[in-house]
Order: structure tokens, then C-alpha cells, then sequence
């Protein structure tokens, strides 16, 4: 009897070992079978889905979520354009202050040389006026009188816009008598002149002063060469610049001319003159 329980027990040991084995093959497989068919599930949701979303697009292409998406795409593509607008604007813009940069350049050193233009300008003028300044041009002509060996003259000198014409007439012994006409330049036409409007009114006297110095070491030198042509004339007096004759001579030279009115045997003693040069005498002169 023993022995049959003994060899119950074991199959019924042996079929219990097999049931469990069998109820944990069956959990396994049930395990298995229900996470394939979650990830089926999920699978399907996703794929469901995104062909819900495919043929909601096409049925309904103006829905708001697709016109959402389009909203966004346009604003991408918006936002890439303004970028590289941005990019190319700010590339032009350096370029521009470069050139602007290269003009202000361009512009200093163009007034710079605007500057050494009217400098150089005023100073070649300068040069140029200070060199023709004493500059004189003189002609002469000489006329065949009737029943006289002796020639008419006549001079014509420029200095300037003034113009001095002079016209000798000599007598049978060859002295001459001489008439001045002195003309100025104003603009086309030309007027005639005294010689006091040469010089400034403010002027003449210091001019007169200066020319009767010169002329009285003259005369003193006269008086001593033949006393006898000088009785009616012991003394010098000194003469006024009308009573003057301008003579211009063409190495930049003028010349004041008297005459002391002595007798015809006394012709050679007759005239005395002071000359300066044209420079010397730019302080008085009107214009």
C-alpha cells in the first residue's frame, strides 16, 4: 500500500509540475500576444493617423491646420529672404560707406587743391603784375616838313591804361617844341587826361617836393656852366606838376621836364629833368 501512494503521489506530482509549466507557456504566450498586438495597435494609430491627416489634406485642402503649415512654410521662406536681404544690405551698405569714405577723400583733397589753385593763381598774378608793372612800350615816327631839314616827331608810349602821345615840332635850327596828349583806357573808349590824375590828389605834393629836389641840383649845375643865362633866373622856384612835361621812357623809366623860358642863344641850357624809375614812384601813383 505504501508503495501505491508513494507512486500516486509522484504522477500526481508529475501532473501538477506539468499543468504549472503549461499555464506559464500559455502566460507567455498570451504576454506576447499582447504586445504584438499593442505595437499593432499603436502602429495603426500613427499610420491611421498620419492617412487621416494625407486624405484630410486632399478632401479639405483649405482646413486650418494644413493652412497653418502653409502659414509656417511661407514664413520660413519669408524669414530665409529678409535674412539674405539683411546680409546683402549690410555687404551694400559697407560698400557704400567705402565709397563714401573715397568721396569724402576725393572731396578734401579736391578743396585742397581748389586752395592751391587760387593761391598759386593769385600769386602767379601777382608775379605777373609785378613784372609788366614798369613795363613801357614805346614807338616812333618821324614826318618830312616842307622848307625844314628837320623831321615832325611823333612818339607814342603805353604804360599800363594810360597812352602819352607826344608831337615835336622843330624849328630851322633843329630845337622842338614839344605837345603831350596823355589818354586813359576805360573799358572800350579812352579819355583825355591831365597829369595830375595820374597820381592821388593826397600825393602831388610829396611828389612835387621829391621831383623839384632833383631838378634844383640840376640847375645849380646849369647856373655854374654859363652864370650869364641864368640873370633873369638867380634864384630856383620850384615848379608844379602841371607845369610838367611826363615824359614815358621805355627802359621803365618816367621822366618830369621844365623849361626855365631863357633866351634863344641860351636854347641848350634851356631844359632840366628828373627821372625815377616807374617802381619807385608806385605810391603815388592814382591807379
Amino acid at each position: 500500500m505504501c508503495s501505491w501512494v508513494a507512486e500516486g503521489w509522484e504522477k500526481w506530482k508529475s501532473k501538477k509540475n506539468g499543468i504549472f509549466a503549461e499555464i506559464a507557456i500559455h502566460k507567455t504566450h498570451k504576454m506576447k500576444t499582447t504586445l504584438i498586438l499593442m505595437f499593432l495597435i499603436s502602429l495603426g494609430t500613427g499610420f491611421s493617423q498620419n492617412l487621416y491627416r494625407t486624405y484630410m489634406d486632399q478632401w479639405f485642402p483649405n482646413n486650418k491646420h494644413r493652412q497653418i503649415e502653409r502659414l509656417k512654410q511661407q514664413k520660413d521662406s519669408l524669414q530665409k529672404v529678409a535674412n539674405q536681404f539683411e546680409a546683402n544690405a549690410r555687404e551694400i551698405e559697407a560698400g557704400h560707406q567705402d565709397q563714401y569714405f573715397k568721396i569724402d577723400s576725393l572731396e578734401a583733397a579736391l578743396k585742397t587743391l581748389r586752395i592751391k589753385y587760387h593761391e598759386e593763381k593769385a600769386s602767379l598774378k601777382d608775379s605777373i603784375e609785378g613784372l609788366s608793372y614798369g613795363l613801357v612800350t614805346c614807338t616812333e615816327e618821324m614826318f618830312a616838313i616842307a622848307k625844314n631839314p628837320n623831321p615832325l616827331i611823333k612818339n607814342h608810349c603805353t604804360w599800363r591804361h594810360f597812352v602819352i602821345t607826344e608831337i615835336g615840332t622843330p624849328d630851322l635850327k633843329g630845337w622842338y617844341s614839344w605837345k603831350t596828349e596823355i589818354t586813359k583806357r576805360v573799358g572800350d573808349s579812352t579819355q583825355i587826361i591831365g597829369i595830375s590824375a595820374f597820381f592821388k590828389k593826397e600825393k602831388i605834393s610829396e611828389l612835387e617836393a621829391m621831383i623839384n629836389a632833383q631838378l634844383i641840383n640840376d640847375y645849380q649845375y646849369l647856373v655854374r656852366t654859363d652864370p650869364k643865362c641864368f640873370k633873369r633866373h638867380k634864384t630856383f622856384v620850384p615848379f608844379k606838376l602841371e607845369q610838367m612835361r611826363l615824359i614815358l621812357l621805355d627802359n621803365a623809366e618816367m621822366s618830369f621836364e621844365v623849361n626855365y623860358n631863357l633866351l634863344n642863344q641860351c636854347s641848350s641850357l634851356n631844359a632840366s629833368s628828373a627821372v625815377f624809375k616807374i617802381d619807385e614812384l608806385k605810391v603815388f601813383f592814382a591807379d
